[in-house]
């Protein structure tokens, strides 16, 4: 409600994103995502941070993977496995998203704000302190200290 934007709630399943709930703005554009459905980890906001949140031998794993795997989605989604960890802005949609923590200390989940990039630049602190208060409140429901 607060940034009237679409919202995710997403898991790591092995080199991709799982969509466990989605809300969706009622603003005129849309992110195209349905929960349920699952998307390569390297090709999203949520994905990243998710990825962020794993043991140094698993982002290794994973590069190795993507070297191999990764196709485009869009233009400009990264499919060099040197340029994953570099933060580049999505031209026409931006997504600030941040990790879900379990009572073991380890990111369980993510949660993510998307829009237009015009829309999204508009309230952006707003967005990153939303998004981050609903992750941490998410962590302390899941025994999070």
């Amino acid at each position: 409600e607060a940034a009237q934007e679409t919202i995710h709630l997403s898991v790591l399943l092995d080199h991709e994103i799982f969509y466990l709930d989605k809300v969706e703005t009622h603003r005129s554009i849309v992110c195209n995502t349905r929960v349920g459905s699952r998307v390569p980890a390297y090709a999203t906001g949520c994905g990243k941070i998710l990825l962020a949140g794993q043991s140094p031998a698993y982002i290794d794993q994973y590069c190795q993977w993507m070297a191999e795997a990764a196709r485009p989605l869009t233009a400009h989604t990264i499919t060099d496995p040197d340029q994953l960890c570099q933060a580049l802005a999505l031209e026409g949609l931006s997504c600030v998203a941040a990790p879900i923590y379990d009572m073991n200390q380890r990111v369980a989940a993510a949660v993510s704000i998307s829009g237009p990039t015009y829309r999204m630049e508009e309230d952006w602190e707003m967005m990153i302190r939303e998004v981050c208060q609903t992750a941490a409140n998410i962590s302390r429901l899941l025994g999070h200290r």
